[in-house]
């Protein structure tokens, strides 16, 4: 964290910096937001011999989570309609407002099938149990309805969202298209109390802002029915 400053009259008082060594001139601004990341047969990783389908991973390190007990601490929808990758990618417009006019009709299937060309996103902060650090858990598309249960839930339990832990695991699913995976949720029990202290601090400290993290679209090659989200 950057250097704490306490005003007193006219005089600034500047508290020493105690964490590690290196980072003195931080600017939060720098740092990007880590997020959950469930690989792919098609995603880069897994192209590159890192890491193989079906593995839940951190998007920024590649490295395998520490564990599987996420406990959430607020939540975040997005929409942001993607550029074809035929046409350049990149992302035409994003926005959190679910009455947007573009969103209203983007998030629509069309009348001969055609899927939406907007995608709806349930974005989590979390906190894995033993951590100190939030991530972000992103559900969309294939992983929606997961986003859905694990809201509904969280939700039903009739508490402060961190109050309650998740066991985060993975199943395969599968259509005539090929073969992916997606997030399985299920409840884990009562928050520990050192992460509940943890959890409530995050809270304070991001609740109220739009979760900034890297975001890309879907390395799943499959193409989901109907009946999945968007």
């Amino acid at each position: 964290m950057t250097k704490d400053i306490i005003k007193k009259g006219t005089t600034a008082v500047a508290v020493p910096f105690n964490g590690p060594k290196g980072f003195e001139k931080e600017d939060p601004k720098d740092l990007l937001m880590p997020r959950i990341e469930l690989l792919q047969a098609m995603s880069p990783a897994v192209q590159d011999g890192k890491g193989k389908a079906g593995d839940i991973v951190n998007q920024i390190s590649k490295s395998p989570l520490p564990t599987n007990i996420i406990i959430p601490i607020a939540m975040h929808r997005k929409y942001i309609r993607w550029i074809p990758r035929s046409e350049g990618g990149g992302i035409e417009y994003q926005t959190t407002d679910a009455n947007d006019p573009r969103v209203i009709t983007d998030t629509k299937w069309g009348a001969h099938g055609e899927k939406p060309t907007c995608t709806a996103y349930l974005n989590f902060l979390v906190l894995l149990e033993g951590s100190t650090l939030p991530i972000v858990l992103s559900f969309s598309m294939t992983n929606y309805q997961t986003g859905r249960e694990l809201y509904t839930m969280a939700k039903m339990a009739n508490c402060d969202m961190w109050l309650k832990k998740y066991k985060l695991s993975t199943k395969s699913k599968k259509n005539n298209m090929g073969t992916w995976f997606v997030f399985d949720i299920s409840e884990a029990g009562d928050t520990k109390p050192e992460d509940v202290a943890v959890a409530q601090q995050l809270y304070e400290a991001f609740a109220t802002r739009d979760l900034q993290f890297e975001v890309e679209e879907s390395a799943t090659t499959v193409q989901a029915g109907k009946n999945e989200d968007f």
